[in-house]
């Protein structure tokens, strides 16, 4: 009998586990036809969600979502610029919540709004894809990986 319940306590997890990372796939494959500099409305349109609208501050959580190959300083000061024309945040939730909090560590999609309501740079799920920024933000001599919106 207790294997039975075990078993299908696994069986569920797996499903629960296959289902989230199928819709991070999908936040990540619709976030791909935005572009930077778009309206933001453009972004609810394509997720369907409402976001949290969030403060610019604070976003040292972003730390961890530049592309491989940026030096500590050069972070710094894109976290600094980006803070700077950041007017708001919005977030959105991933997988079965309805609210993304504006701060955490759970998965998300976040979208810097500048004050003019384009998108300024996104991340189409919080720690585990990268921050697409604008191309002025890249230093110089970073190569940016194939790809790269940038």
């Amino acid at each position: 009998m207790w294997v039975t319940t075990i078993a299908i306590l696994v069986v569920g997890a797996v499903l629960v586990f296959v289902a989230i990372g199928r819709v991070e796939r999908q936040r990540i494959a619709r976030l791909e036809a935005l572009r930077l500099g778009e309206s933001a409305d453009a972004v609810t349109a394509l997720l369907g969600v409402e976001p949290s609208v969030c403060s610019n501050e604070p976003l040292d959580h972003l730390r961890g979502s530049f592309p491989e190959g940026w030096p500590v300083a050069a972070v710094d000061v894109a976290l600094e610029e980006l803070r700077a024309e950041t007017a708001e945040r919005w977030v959105y939730p991933v997988g079965t919540s309805t609210v993304a909090p504006c701060l955490g560590d759970e998965p998300r999609t976040e979208i810097g709004v500048a004050a003019d309501s384009s998108v300024l740079w996104s991340i189409s799920v919080l720690g585990r894809s990268p921050l697409q920024l604008p191309s002025g933000f890249t230093p110089a001599g970073v190569e940016l990986p194939v790809g790269s919106s940038n």
